[in-house]
């Protein structure tokens, strides 16, 4: 008996360590006042990963059903593409928590409806609503957007796996995530939290789309396809200021050549006014002789 319980034991503690197929999350209590302390009670449920039927996607996990939160991704050795999608009207938060180790902040990503912005925030233990925006020069998320429908929020974007001062995404490995979801549209306080712990290395192997290309040849193209959309952007804004320096080199030799115009005329009537000037001046030694002749006898 004792034998079959040990062996029972073992097969469970397998099962739960098979992160390939299950995902371990943690949901606060509805306790809210204690979970913003810090104060967090957990209990431990699993979710099963499936494939994508996005097709930008390659695997998908229902984060919670009772709140439907689903989470949406593909990974190559630069960049993860994620989607969270939400069946409700909210703010969406996303993070990626150190492994094992206790972090007071993090770095996290927050996507607001009524600004419909995504950026990279900086959060202090559970206090989202006073989330501090980070540096422009750390804002690096690619294609980020957040949409609404009548149900639904959908926020998703692609972030790229190491940099500085942000804890590293391992594309060989196991990475923890937080899921947030807001009461409302306008931040604050999360109604729920989730972790995640998440293998990318099997998404990385195994993952196709439905086109047949890798996630890395998927996450290439899209790379390729932003980089083209930059610089047709950067095209068209160095035709636009080209167009407006040459009008403004129209508008300046036009403003030239009317004072050089006016130059000409005053230097042209200055010389008849000359002209006319010592014509007279000549002219008056003349008139004067003339008088005198006629004033003699």
């Amino acid at each position: 008996m004792m034998s079959y319980h040990i062996r029972s034991v073992a097969a469970l503690f397998m099962l739960a360590c098979d992160a390939s197929a299950k995902l371990d999350y943690q949901e606060p209590t509805k306790n809210l006042a204690h979970s913003y302390a810090g104060q967090l009670a957990h209990r431990a449920k699993s979710a099963t990963v499936h494939k994508s039927d996005i097709e930008e996607y390659a695997k998908m996990v229902q984060v919670d059903s009772e709140k439907g939160l689903s989470f949406y991704w593909s990974v190559d050795n630069r960049v993860l593409s994620a989607r969270m999608v939400y069946a409700g009207k909210a703010w969406l938060g996303f993070a990626v928590e150190p492994q094992g180790e206790h972090t007071d902040k993090l770095r996290v990503v927050i996507g607001k409806p009524k600004s419909k912005t995504v950026n990279k925030y900086s959060v202090t233990g559970n206090d989202w609503k006073h989330a501090s925006k980070r540096g422009k020069h750390h804002q690096t998320l690619l294609h980020a957007k957040i949409e609404q429908t009548e149900d639904s929020t959908i926020m998703s974007f692609k972030k790229i796996l190491q940099e500085d001062d942000e804890i590293a995404i391992n594309p060989n490995g196991i990475n923890k995530f937080k899921f947030v979801i807001g009461k409302e549209n306008k931040v604050h306080n999360p109604r729920g939290s989730f972790t995640l712990k998440l293998d990318l290395s099997t998404n990385a192997m195994e993952s196709k789309f439905k086109d047949g290309a890798s996630s890395e040849d998927k996450a290439g193209s899209m790379d390729k396809s932003a980089a083209k959309q930059a610089a047709a952007k950067q095209a068209a804004a160095a035709k636009e200021k080209a167009a407006k320096n040459k009008a403004k080199a129209k508008d300046k030799a036009a403003t030239k050549e009317t004072v050089a115009s006016k130059d000409k005329a005053a230097a042209k009537d200055k010389a008849a006014t000359k002209a006319k000037a010592e014509t007279k001046a000549k002219a008056a030694p003349e008139d004067k002789a003339a008088a005198e002749d006629e004033a003699v006898p």
